[in-house]
This record gives structure tokens, sequence and C-alpha cells, in this order.
């Protein structure tokens, strides 16, 4: 046996153009976009309804050759929601139709944009075209090295290498001047009486700061389609404390704008660190 579908197809009669830059430099206004149509006779559209859709949305800097590094980093999972703005208007008299929502503007990483127009014509027949875009918040991104082990020993000296690289993932071939401060993370967990008398765990985070520097970053050099900045290093330092370490790096563009990176590492050893985490379902023995 085999199956098969019967289903009735119209072919599109006009085709939809959604002009927009693929690549917003940062510094540049906001994105703009105009929408048109022509109809495969040879003739444009002159009467017909849009409504668009836009998902605005932060997004991640991963150049290629760059494995090695953390870019932007940051685990604010609010400001990570995506931005949905929909409208309405028309083409007439044969114009195109001029979008121009109000967005945030990119900051500390770049935001992706999908636009998507759907034309109506007097035919009632409908045609969607969408289009992407990147708008960059700067003229380059903070890189960290990801350390080889995740958790080092109390005492050990730790290599920092930090690069700059372009929207074009090309590295800067100019040091950058950079701020560097790492935080020890503790968290206090609280008990609190949840609904219907359920125990349940509440966590404050408390940073207490073990280092603030200036510094450089480092020109990496690029090796079988993979740069790495080899035995340099923007800063190095010995761990003093056992938990959680949060390396925080910032600069400043041609244009002022902040640029930073967050990147993290454990430190084991003699001590007791705070934990992100506490069983809200254990039971606790109490000897007499």
């Amino acid at each position: 046996s085999a199956p098969f579908v019967v289903a009735q197809y119209q072919p599109d009669a006009f085709e939809v153009s959604l002009d927009i830059p693929s690549e917003i430099p940062a510094g540049s206004p906001p994105p703009q976009a105009t929408v048109g149509g022509r109809y495969f006779f040879g003739g444009g559209l002159t009467d017909a309804d849009v409504r668009w859709t836009l998902r605005y949305f932060r997004a991640p800097f991963a150049p290629d050759g760059f494995d090695a590094f953390e870019f932007i980093g940051g685990d604010d999972d609010e400001e990570a929601k995506p931005l949905t703005l929909r409208g309405d208007g028309r083409i007439a008299a044969g114009r195109p139709l001029a979008i121009a929502p109000v967005v945030p503007k990119a900051e500390l990483s770049p935001f992706r944009g999908i636009l998507t127009a759907e034309v109506t014509d007097i035919s009632q027949q409908t045609v969607s075209r969408k289009a992407e875009f990147t708008r960059e918040a700067s003229d380059f991104y903070l890189g960290v090295a990801r350390p080889d082990e995740n958790v080092v020993r109390k005492g050990d000296e730790v290599p920092l290498q930090v690069v700059a690289v372009r929207p074009d993932a090309q590295p800067l071939d100019r040091p950058v001047e950079i701020s560097v401060s790492v935080n020890l993370r503790r968290y206090n967990v609280v008990r609190v009486l949840g609904a219907g008398g359920a125990m349940t765990f509440r966590r404050d985070l408390v940073e207490e700061p073990l280092l603030e520097q200036k510094a450089q970053t480092v020109i990496p050099a690029k090796s079988d389609g993979k740069w790495s900045a080899g035995d340099a290093a923007s800063l190095r330092f010995k761990t003093t404390a056992v938990g959680l370490h949060n390396v925080r790096v910032t600069a400043r563009d041609a244009g002022g704008r902040e640029v930073s990176t967050e990147s993290s590492f454990y430190v084991s050893g003699e001590g007791e660190p705070g934990w992100d985490y506490r069983n809200p379902s254990e039971i606790t023995l109490v000897p007499d």
C-alpha cells in the first residue's frame, strides 16, 4: 500500500519584496524595512494590506575559529526573552510600505531580528516574506579563554587570556585596555515555608570582590583554522579562596560603548564553599 494526498493548489499571483539590511553596524539608526510587491504578469501591487511581525532578541556571539574562547557570557534570563512587535499598513498607489519598529538599542551583545510580512491583495490572496538581520552592539567583543580544567586548586596561578574580536570574526591587530574583576560567589540558602506548609529554600547571591585590575587584550594567531594566544596572558593571579569565581572583563570601543564578557571557574581546597543548591525534600537527624 502507499498513501497519497489530493489537494487544491493555487499558485501565487504576485511576489513580495521585503528589504532590510542583514547587518546593522553599532551606532547606526534603528532598523527600517520596506515592503512592496509585483504581479508575475508585470504590474506592481497598487492596493494591498500588510501585516508584519518582528521578533527581536539578544543573540550570542560565536565567531568561527574561536571555540576556545567564551564571549559575552552572563546568566540574565530575563533580558534573554524575545520582544515581539506587530503592526499593519497598506501598499497604496504602487508605493512600498515603510516599516520602522521602535526597538531597544543593542547593548553588550548583538541583537537578532526576524521580520515577517504578510501581504493581501484585492483578490484576497495572501503571500508572506521573511527577512533576518543582526544589529551589532559594539565595534568588537571580548572573549575569555576557557580554562583547561573547570576546577583549579586553591593557590594555583590562573592565566587569564582576553581577546578582542570584530563582528566579522577577525581579531583586532592592537591591544585594548580592559578592566578585570574577579568575585567569589556565595549563596546564602534560607529556609522558607511555602504553600500548603511545604518547606522550600530561597537563595541569596552575595559577591565578594577578590581582584580589581587593569590589563590589556592579547593578539591571537591562527593555525589550522583555530585562533590561539599561545602562552600569552592578559593577567595572571593566584586563587586564595574556594568556591565559584566569576570573572568579568570590560572595555570601551571607539564610540564609547561598553563591551563586557563574563566567565567562571571553581576553586577546590580546604574550606566550605556555598553552593547554589539545597534539596527541599530532606530529613534532618537531631541526635539526643
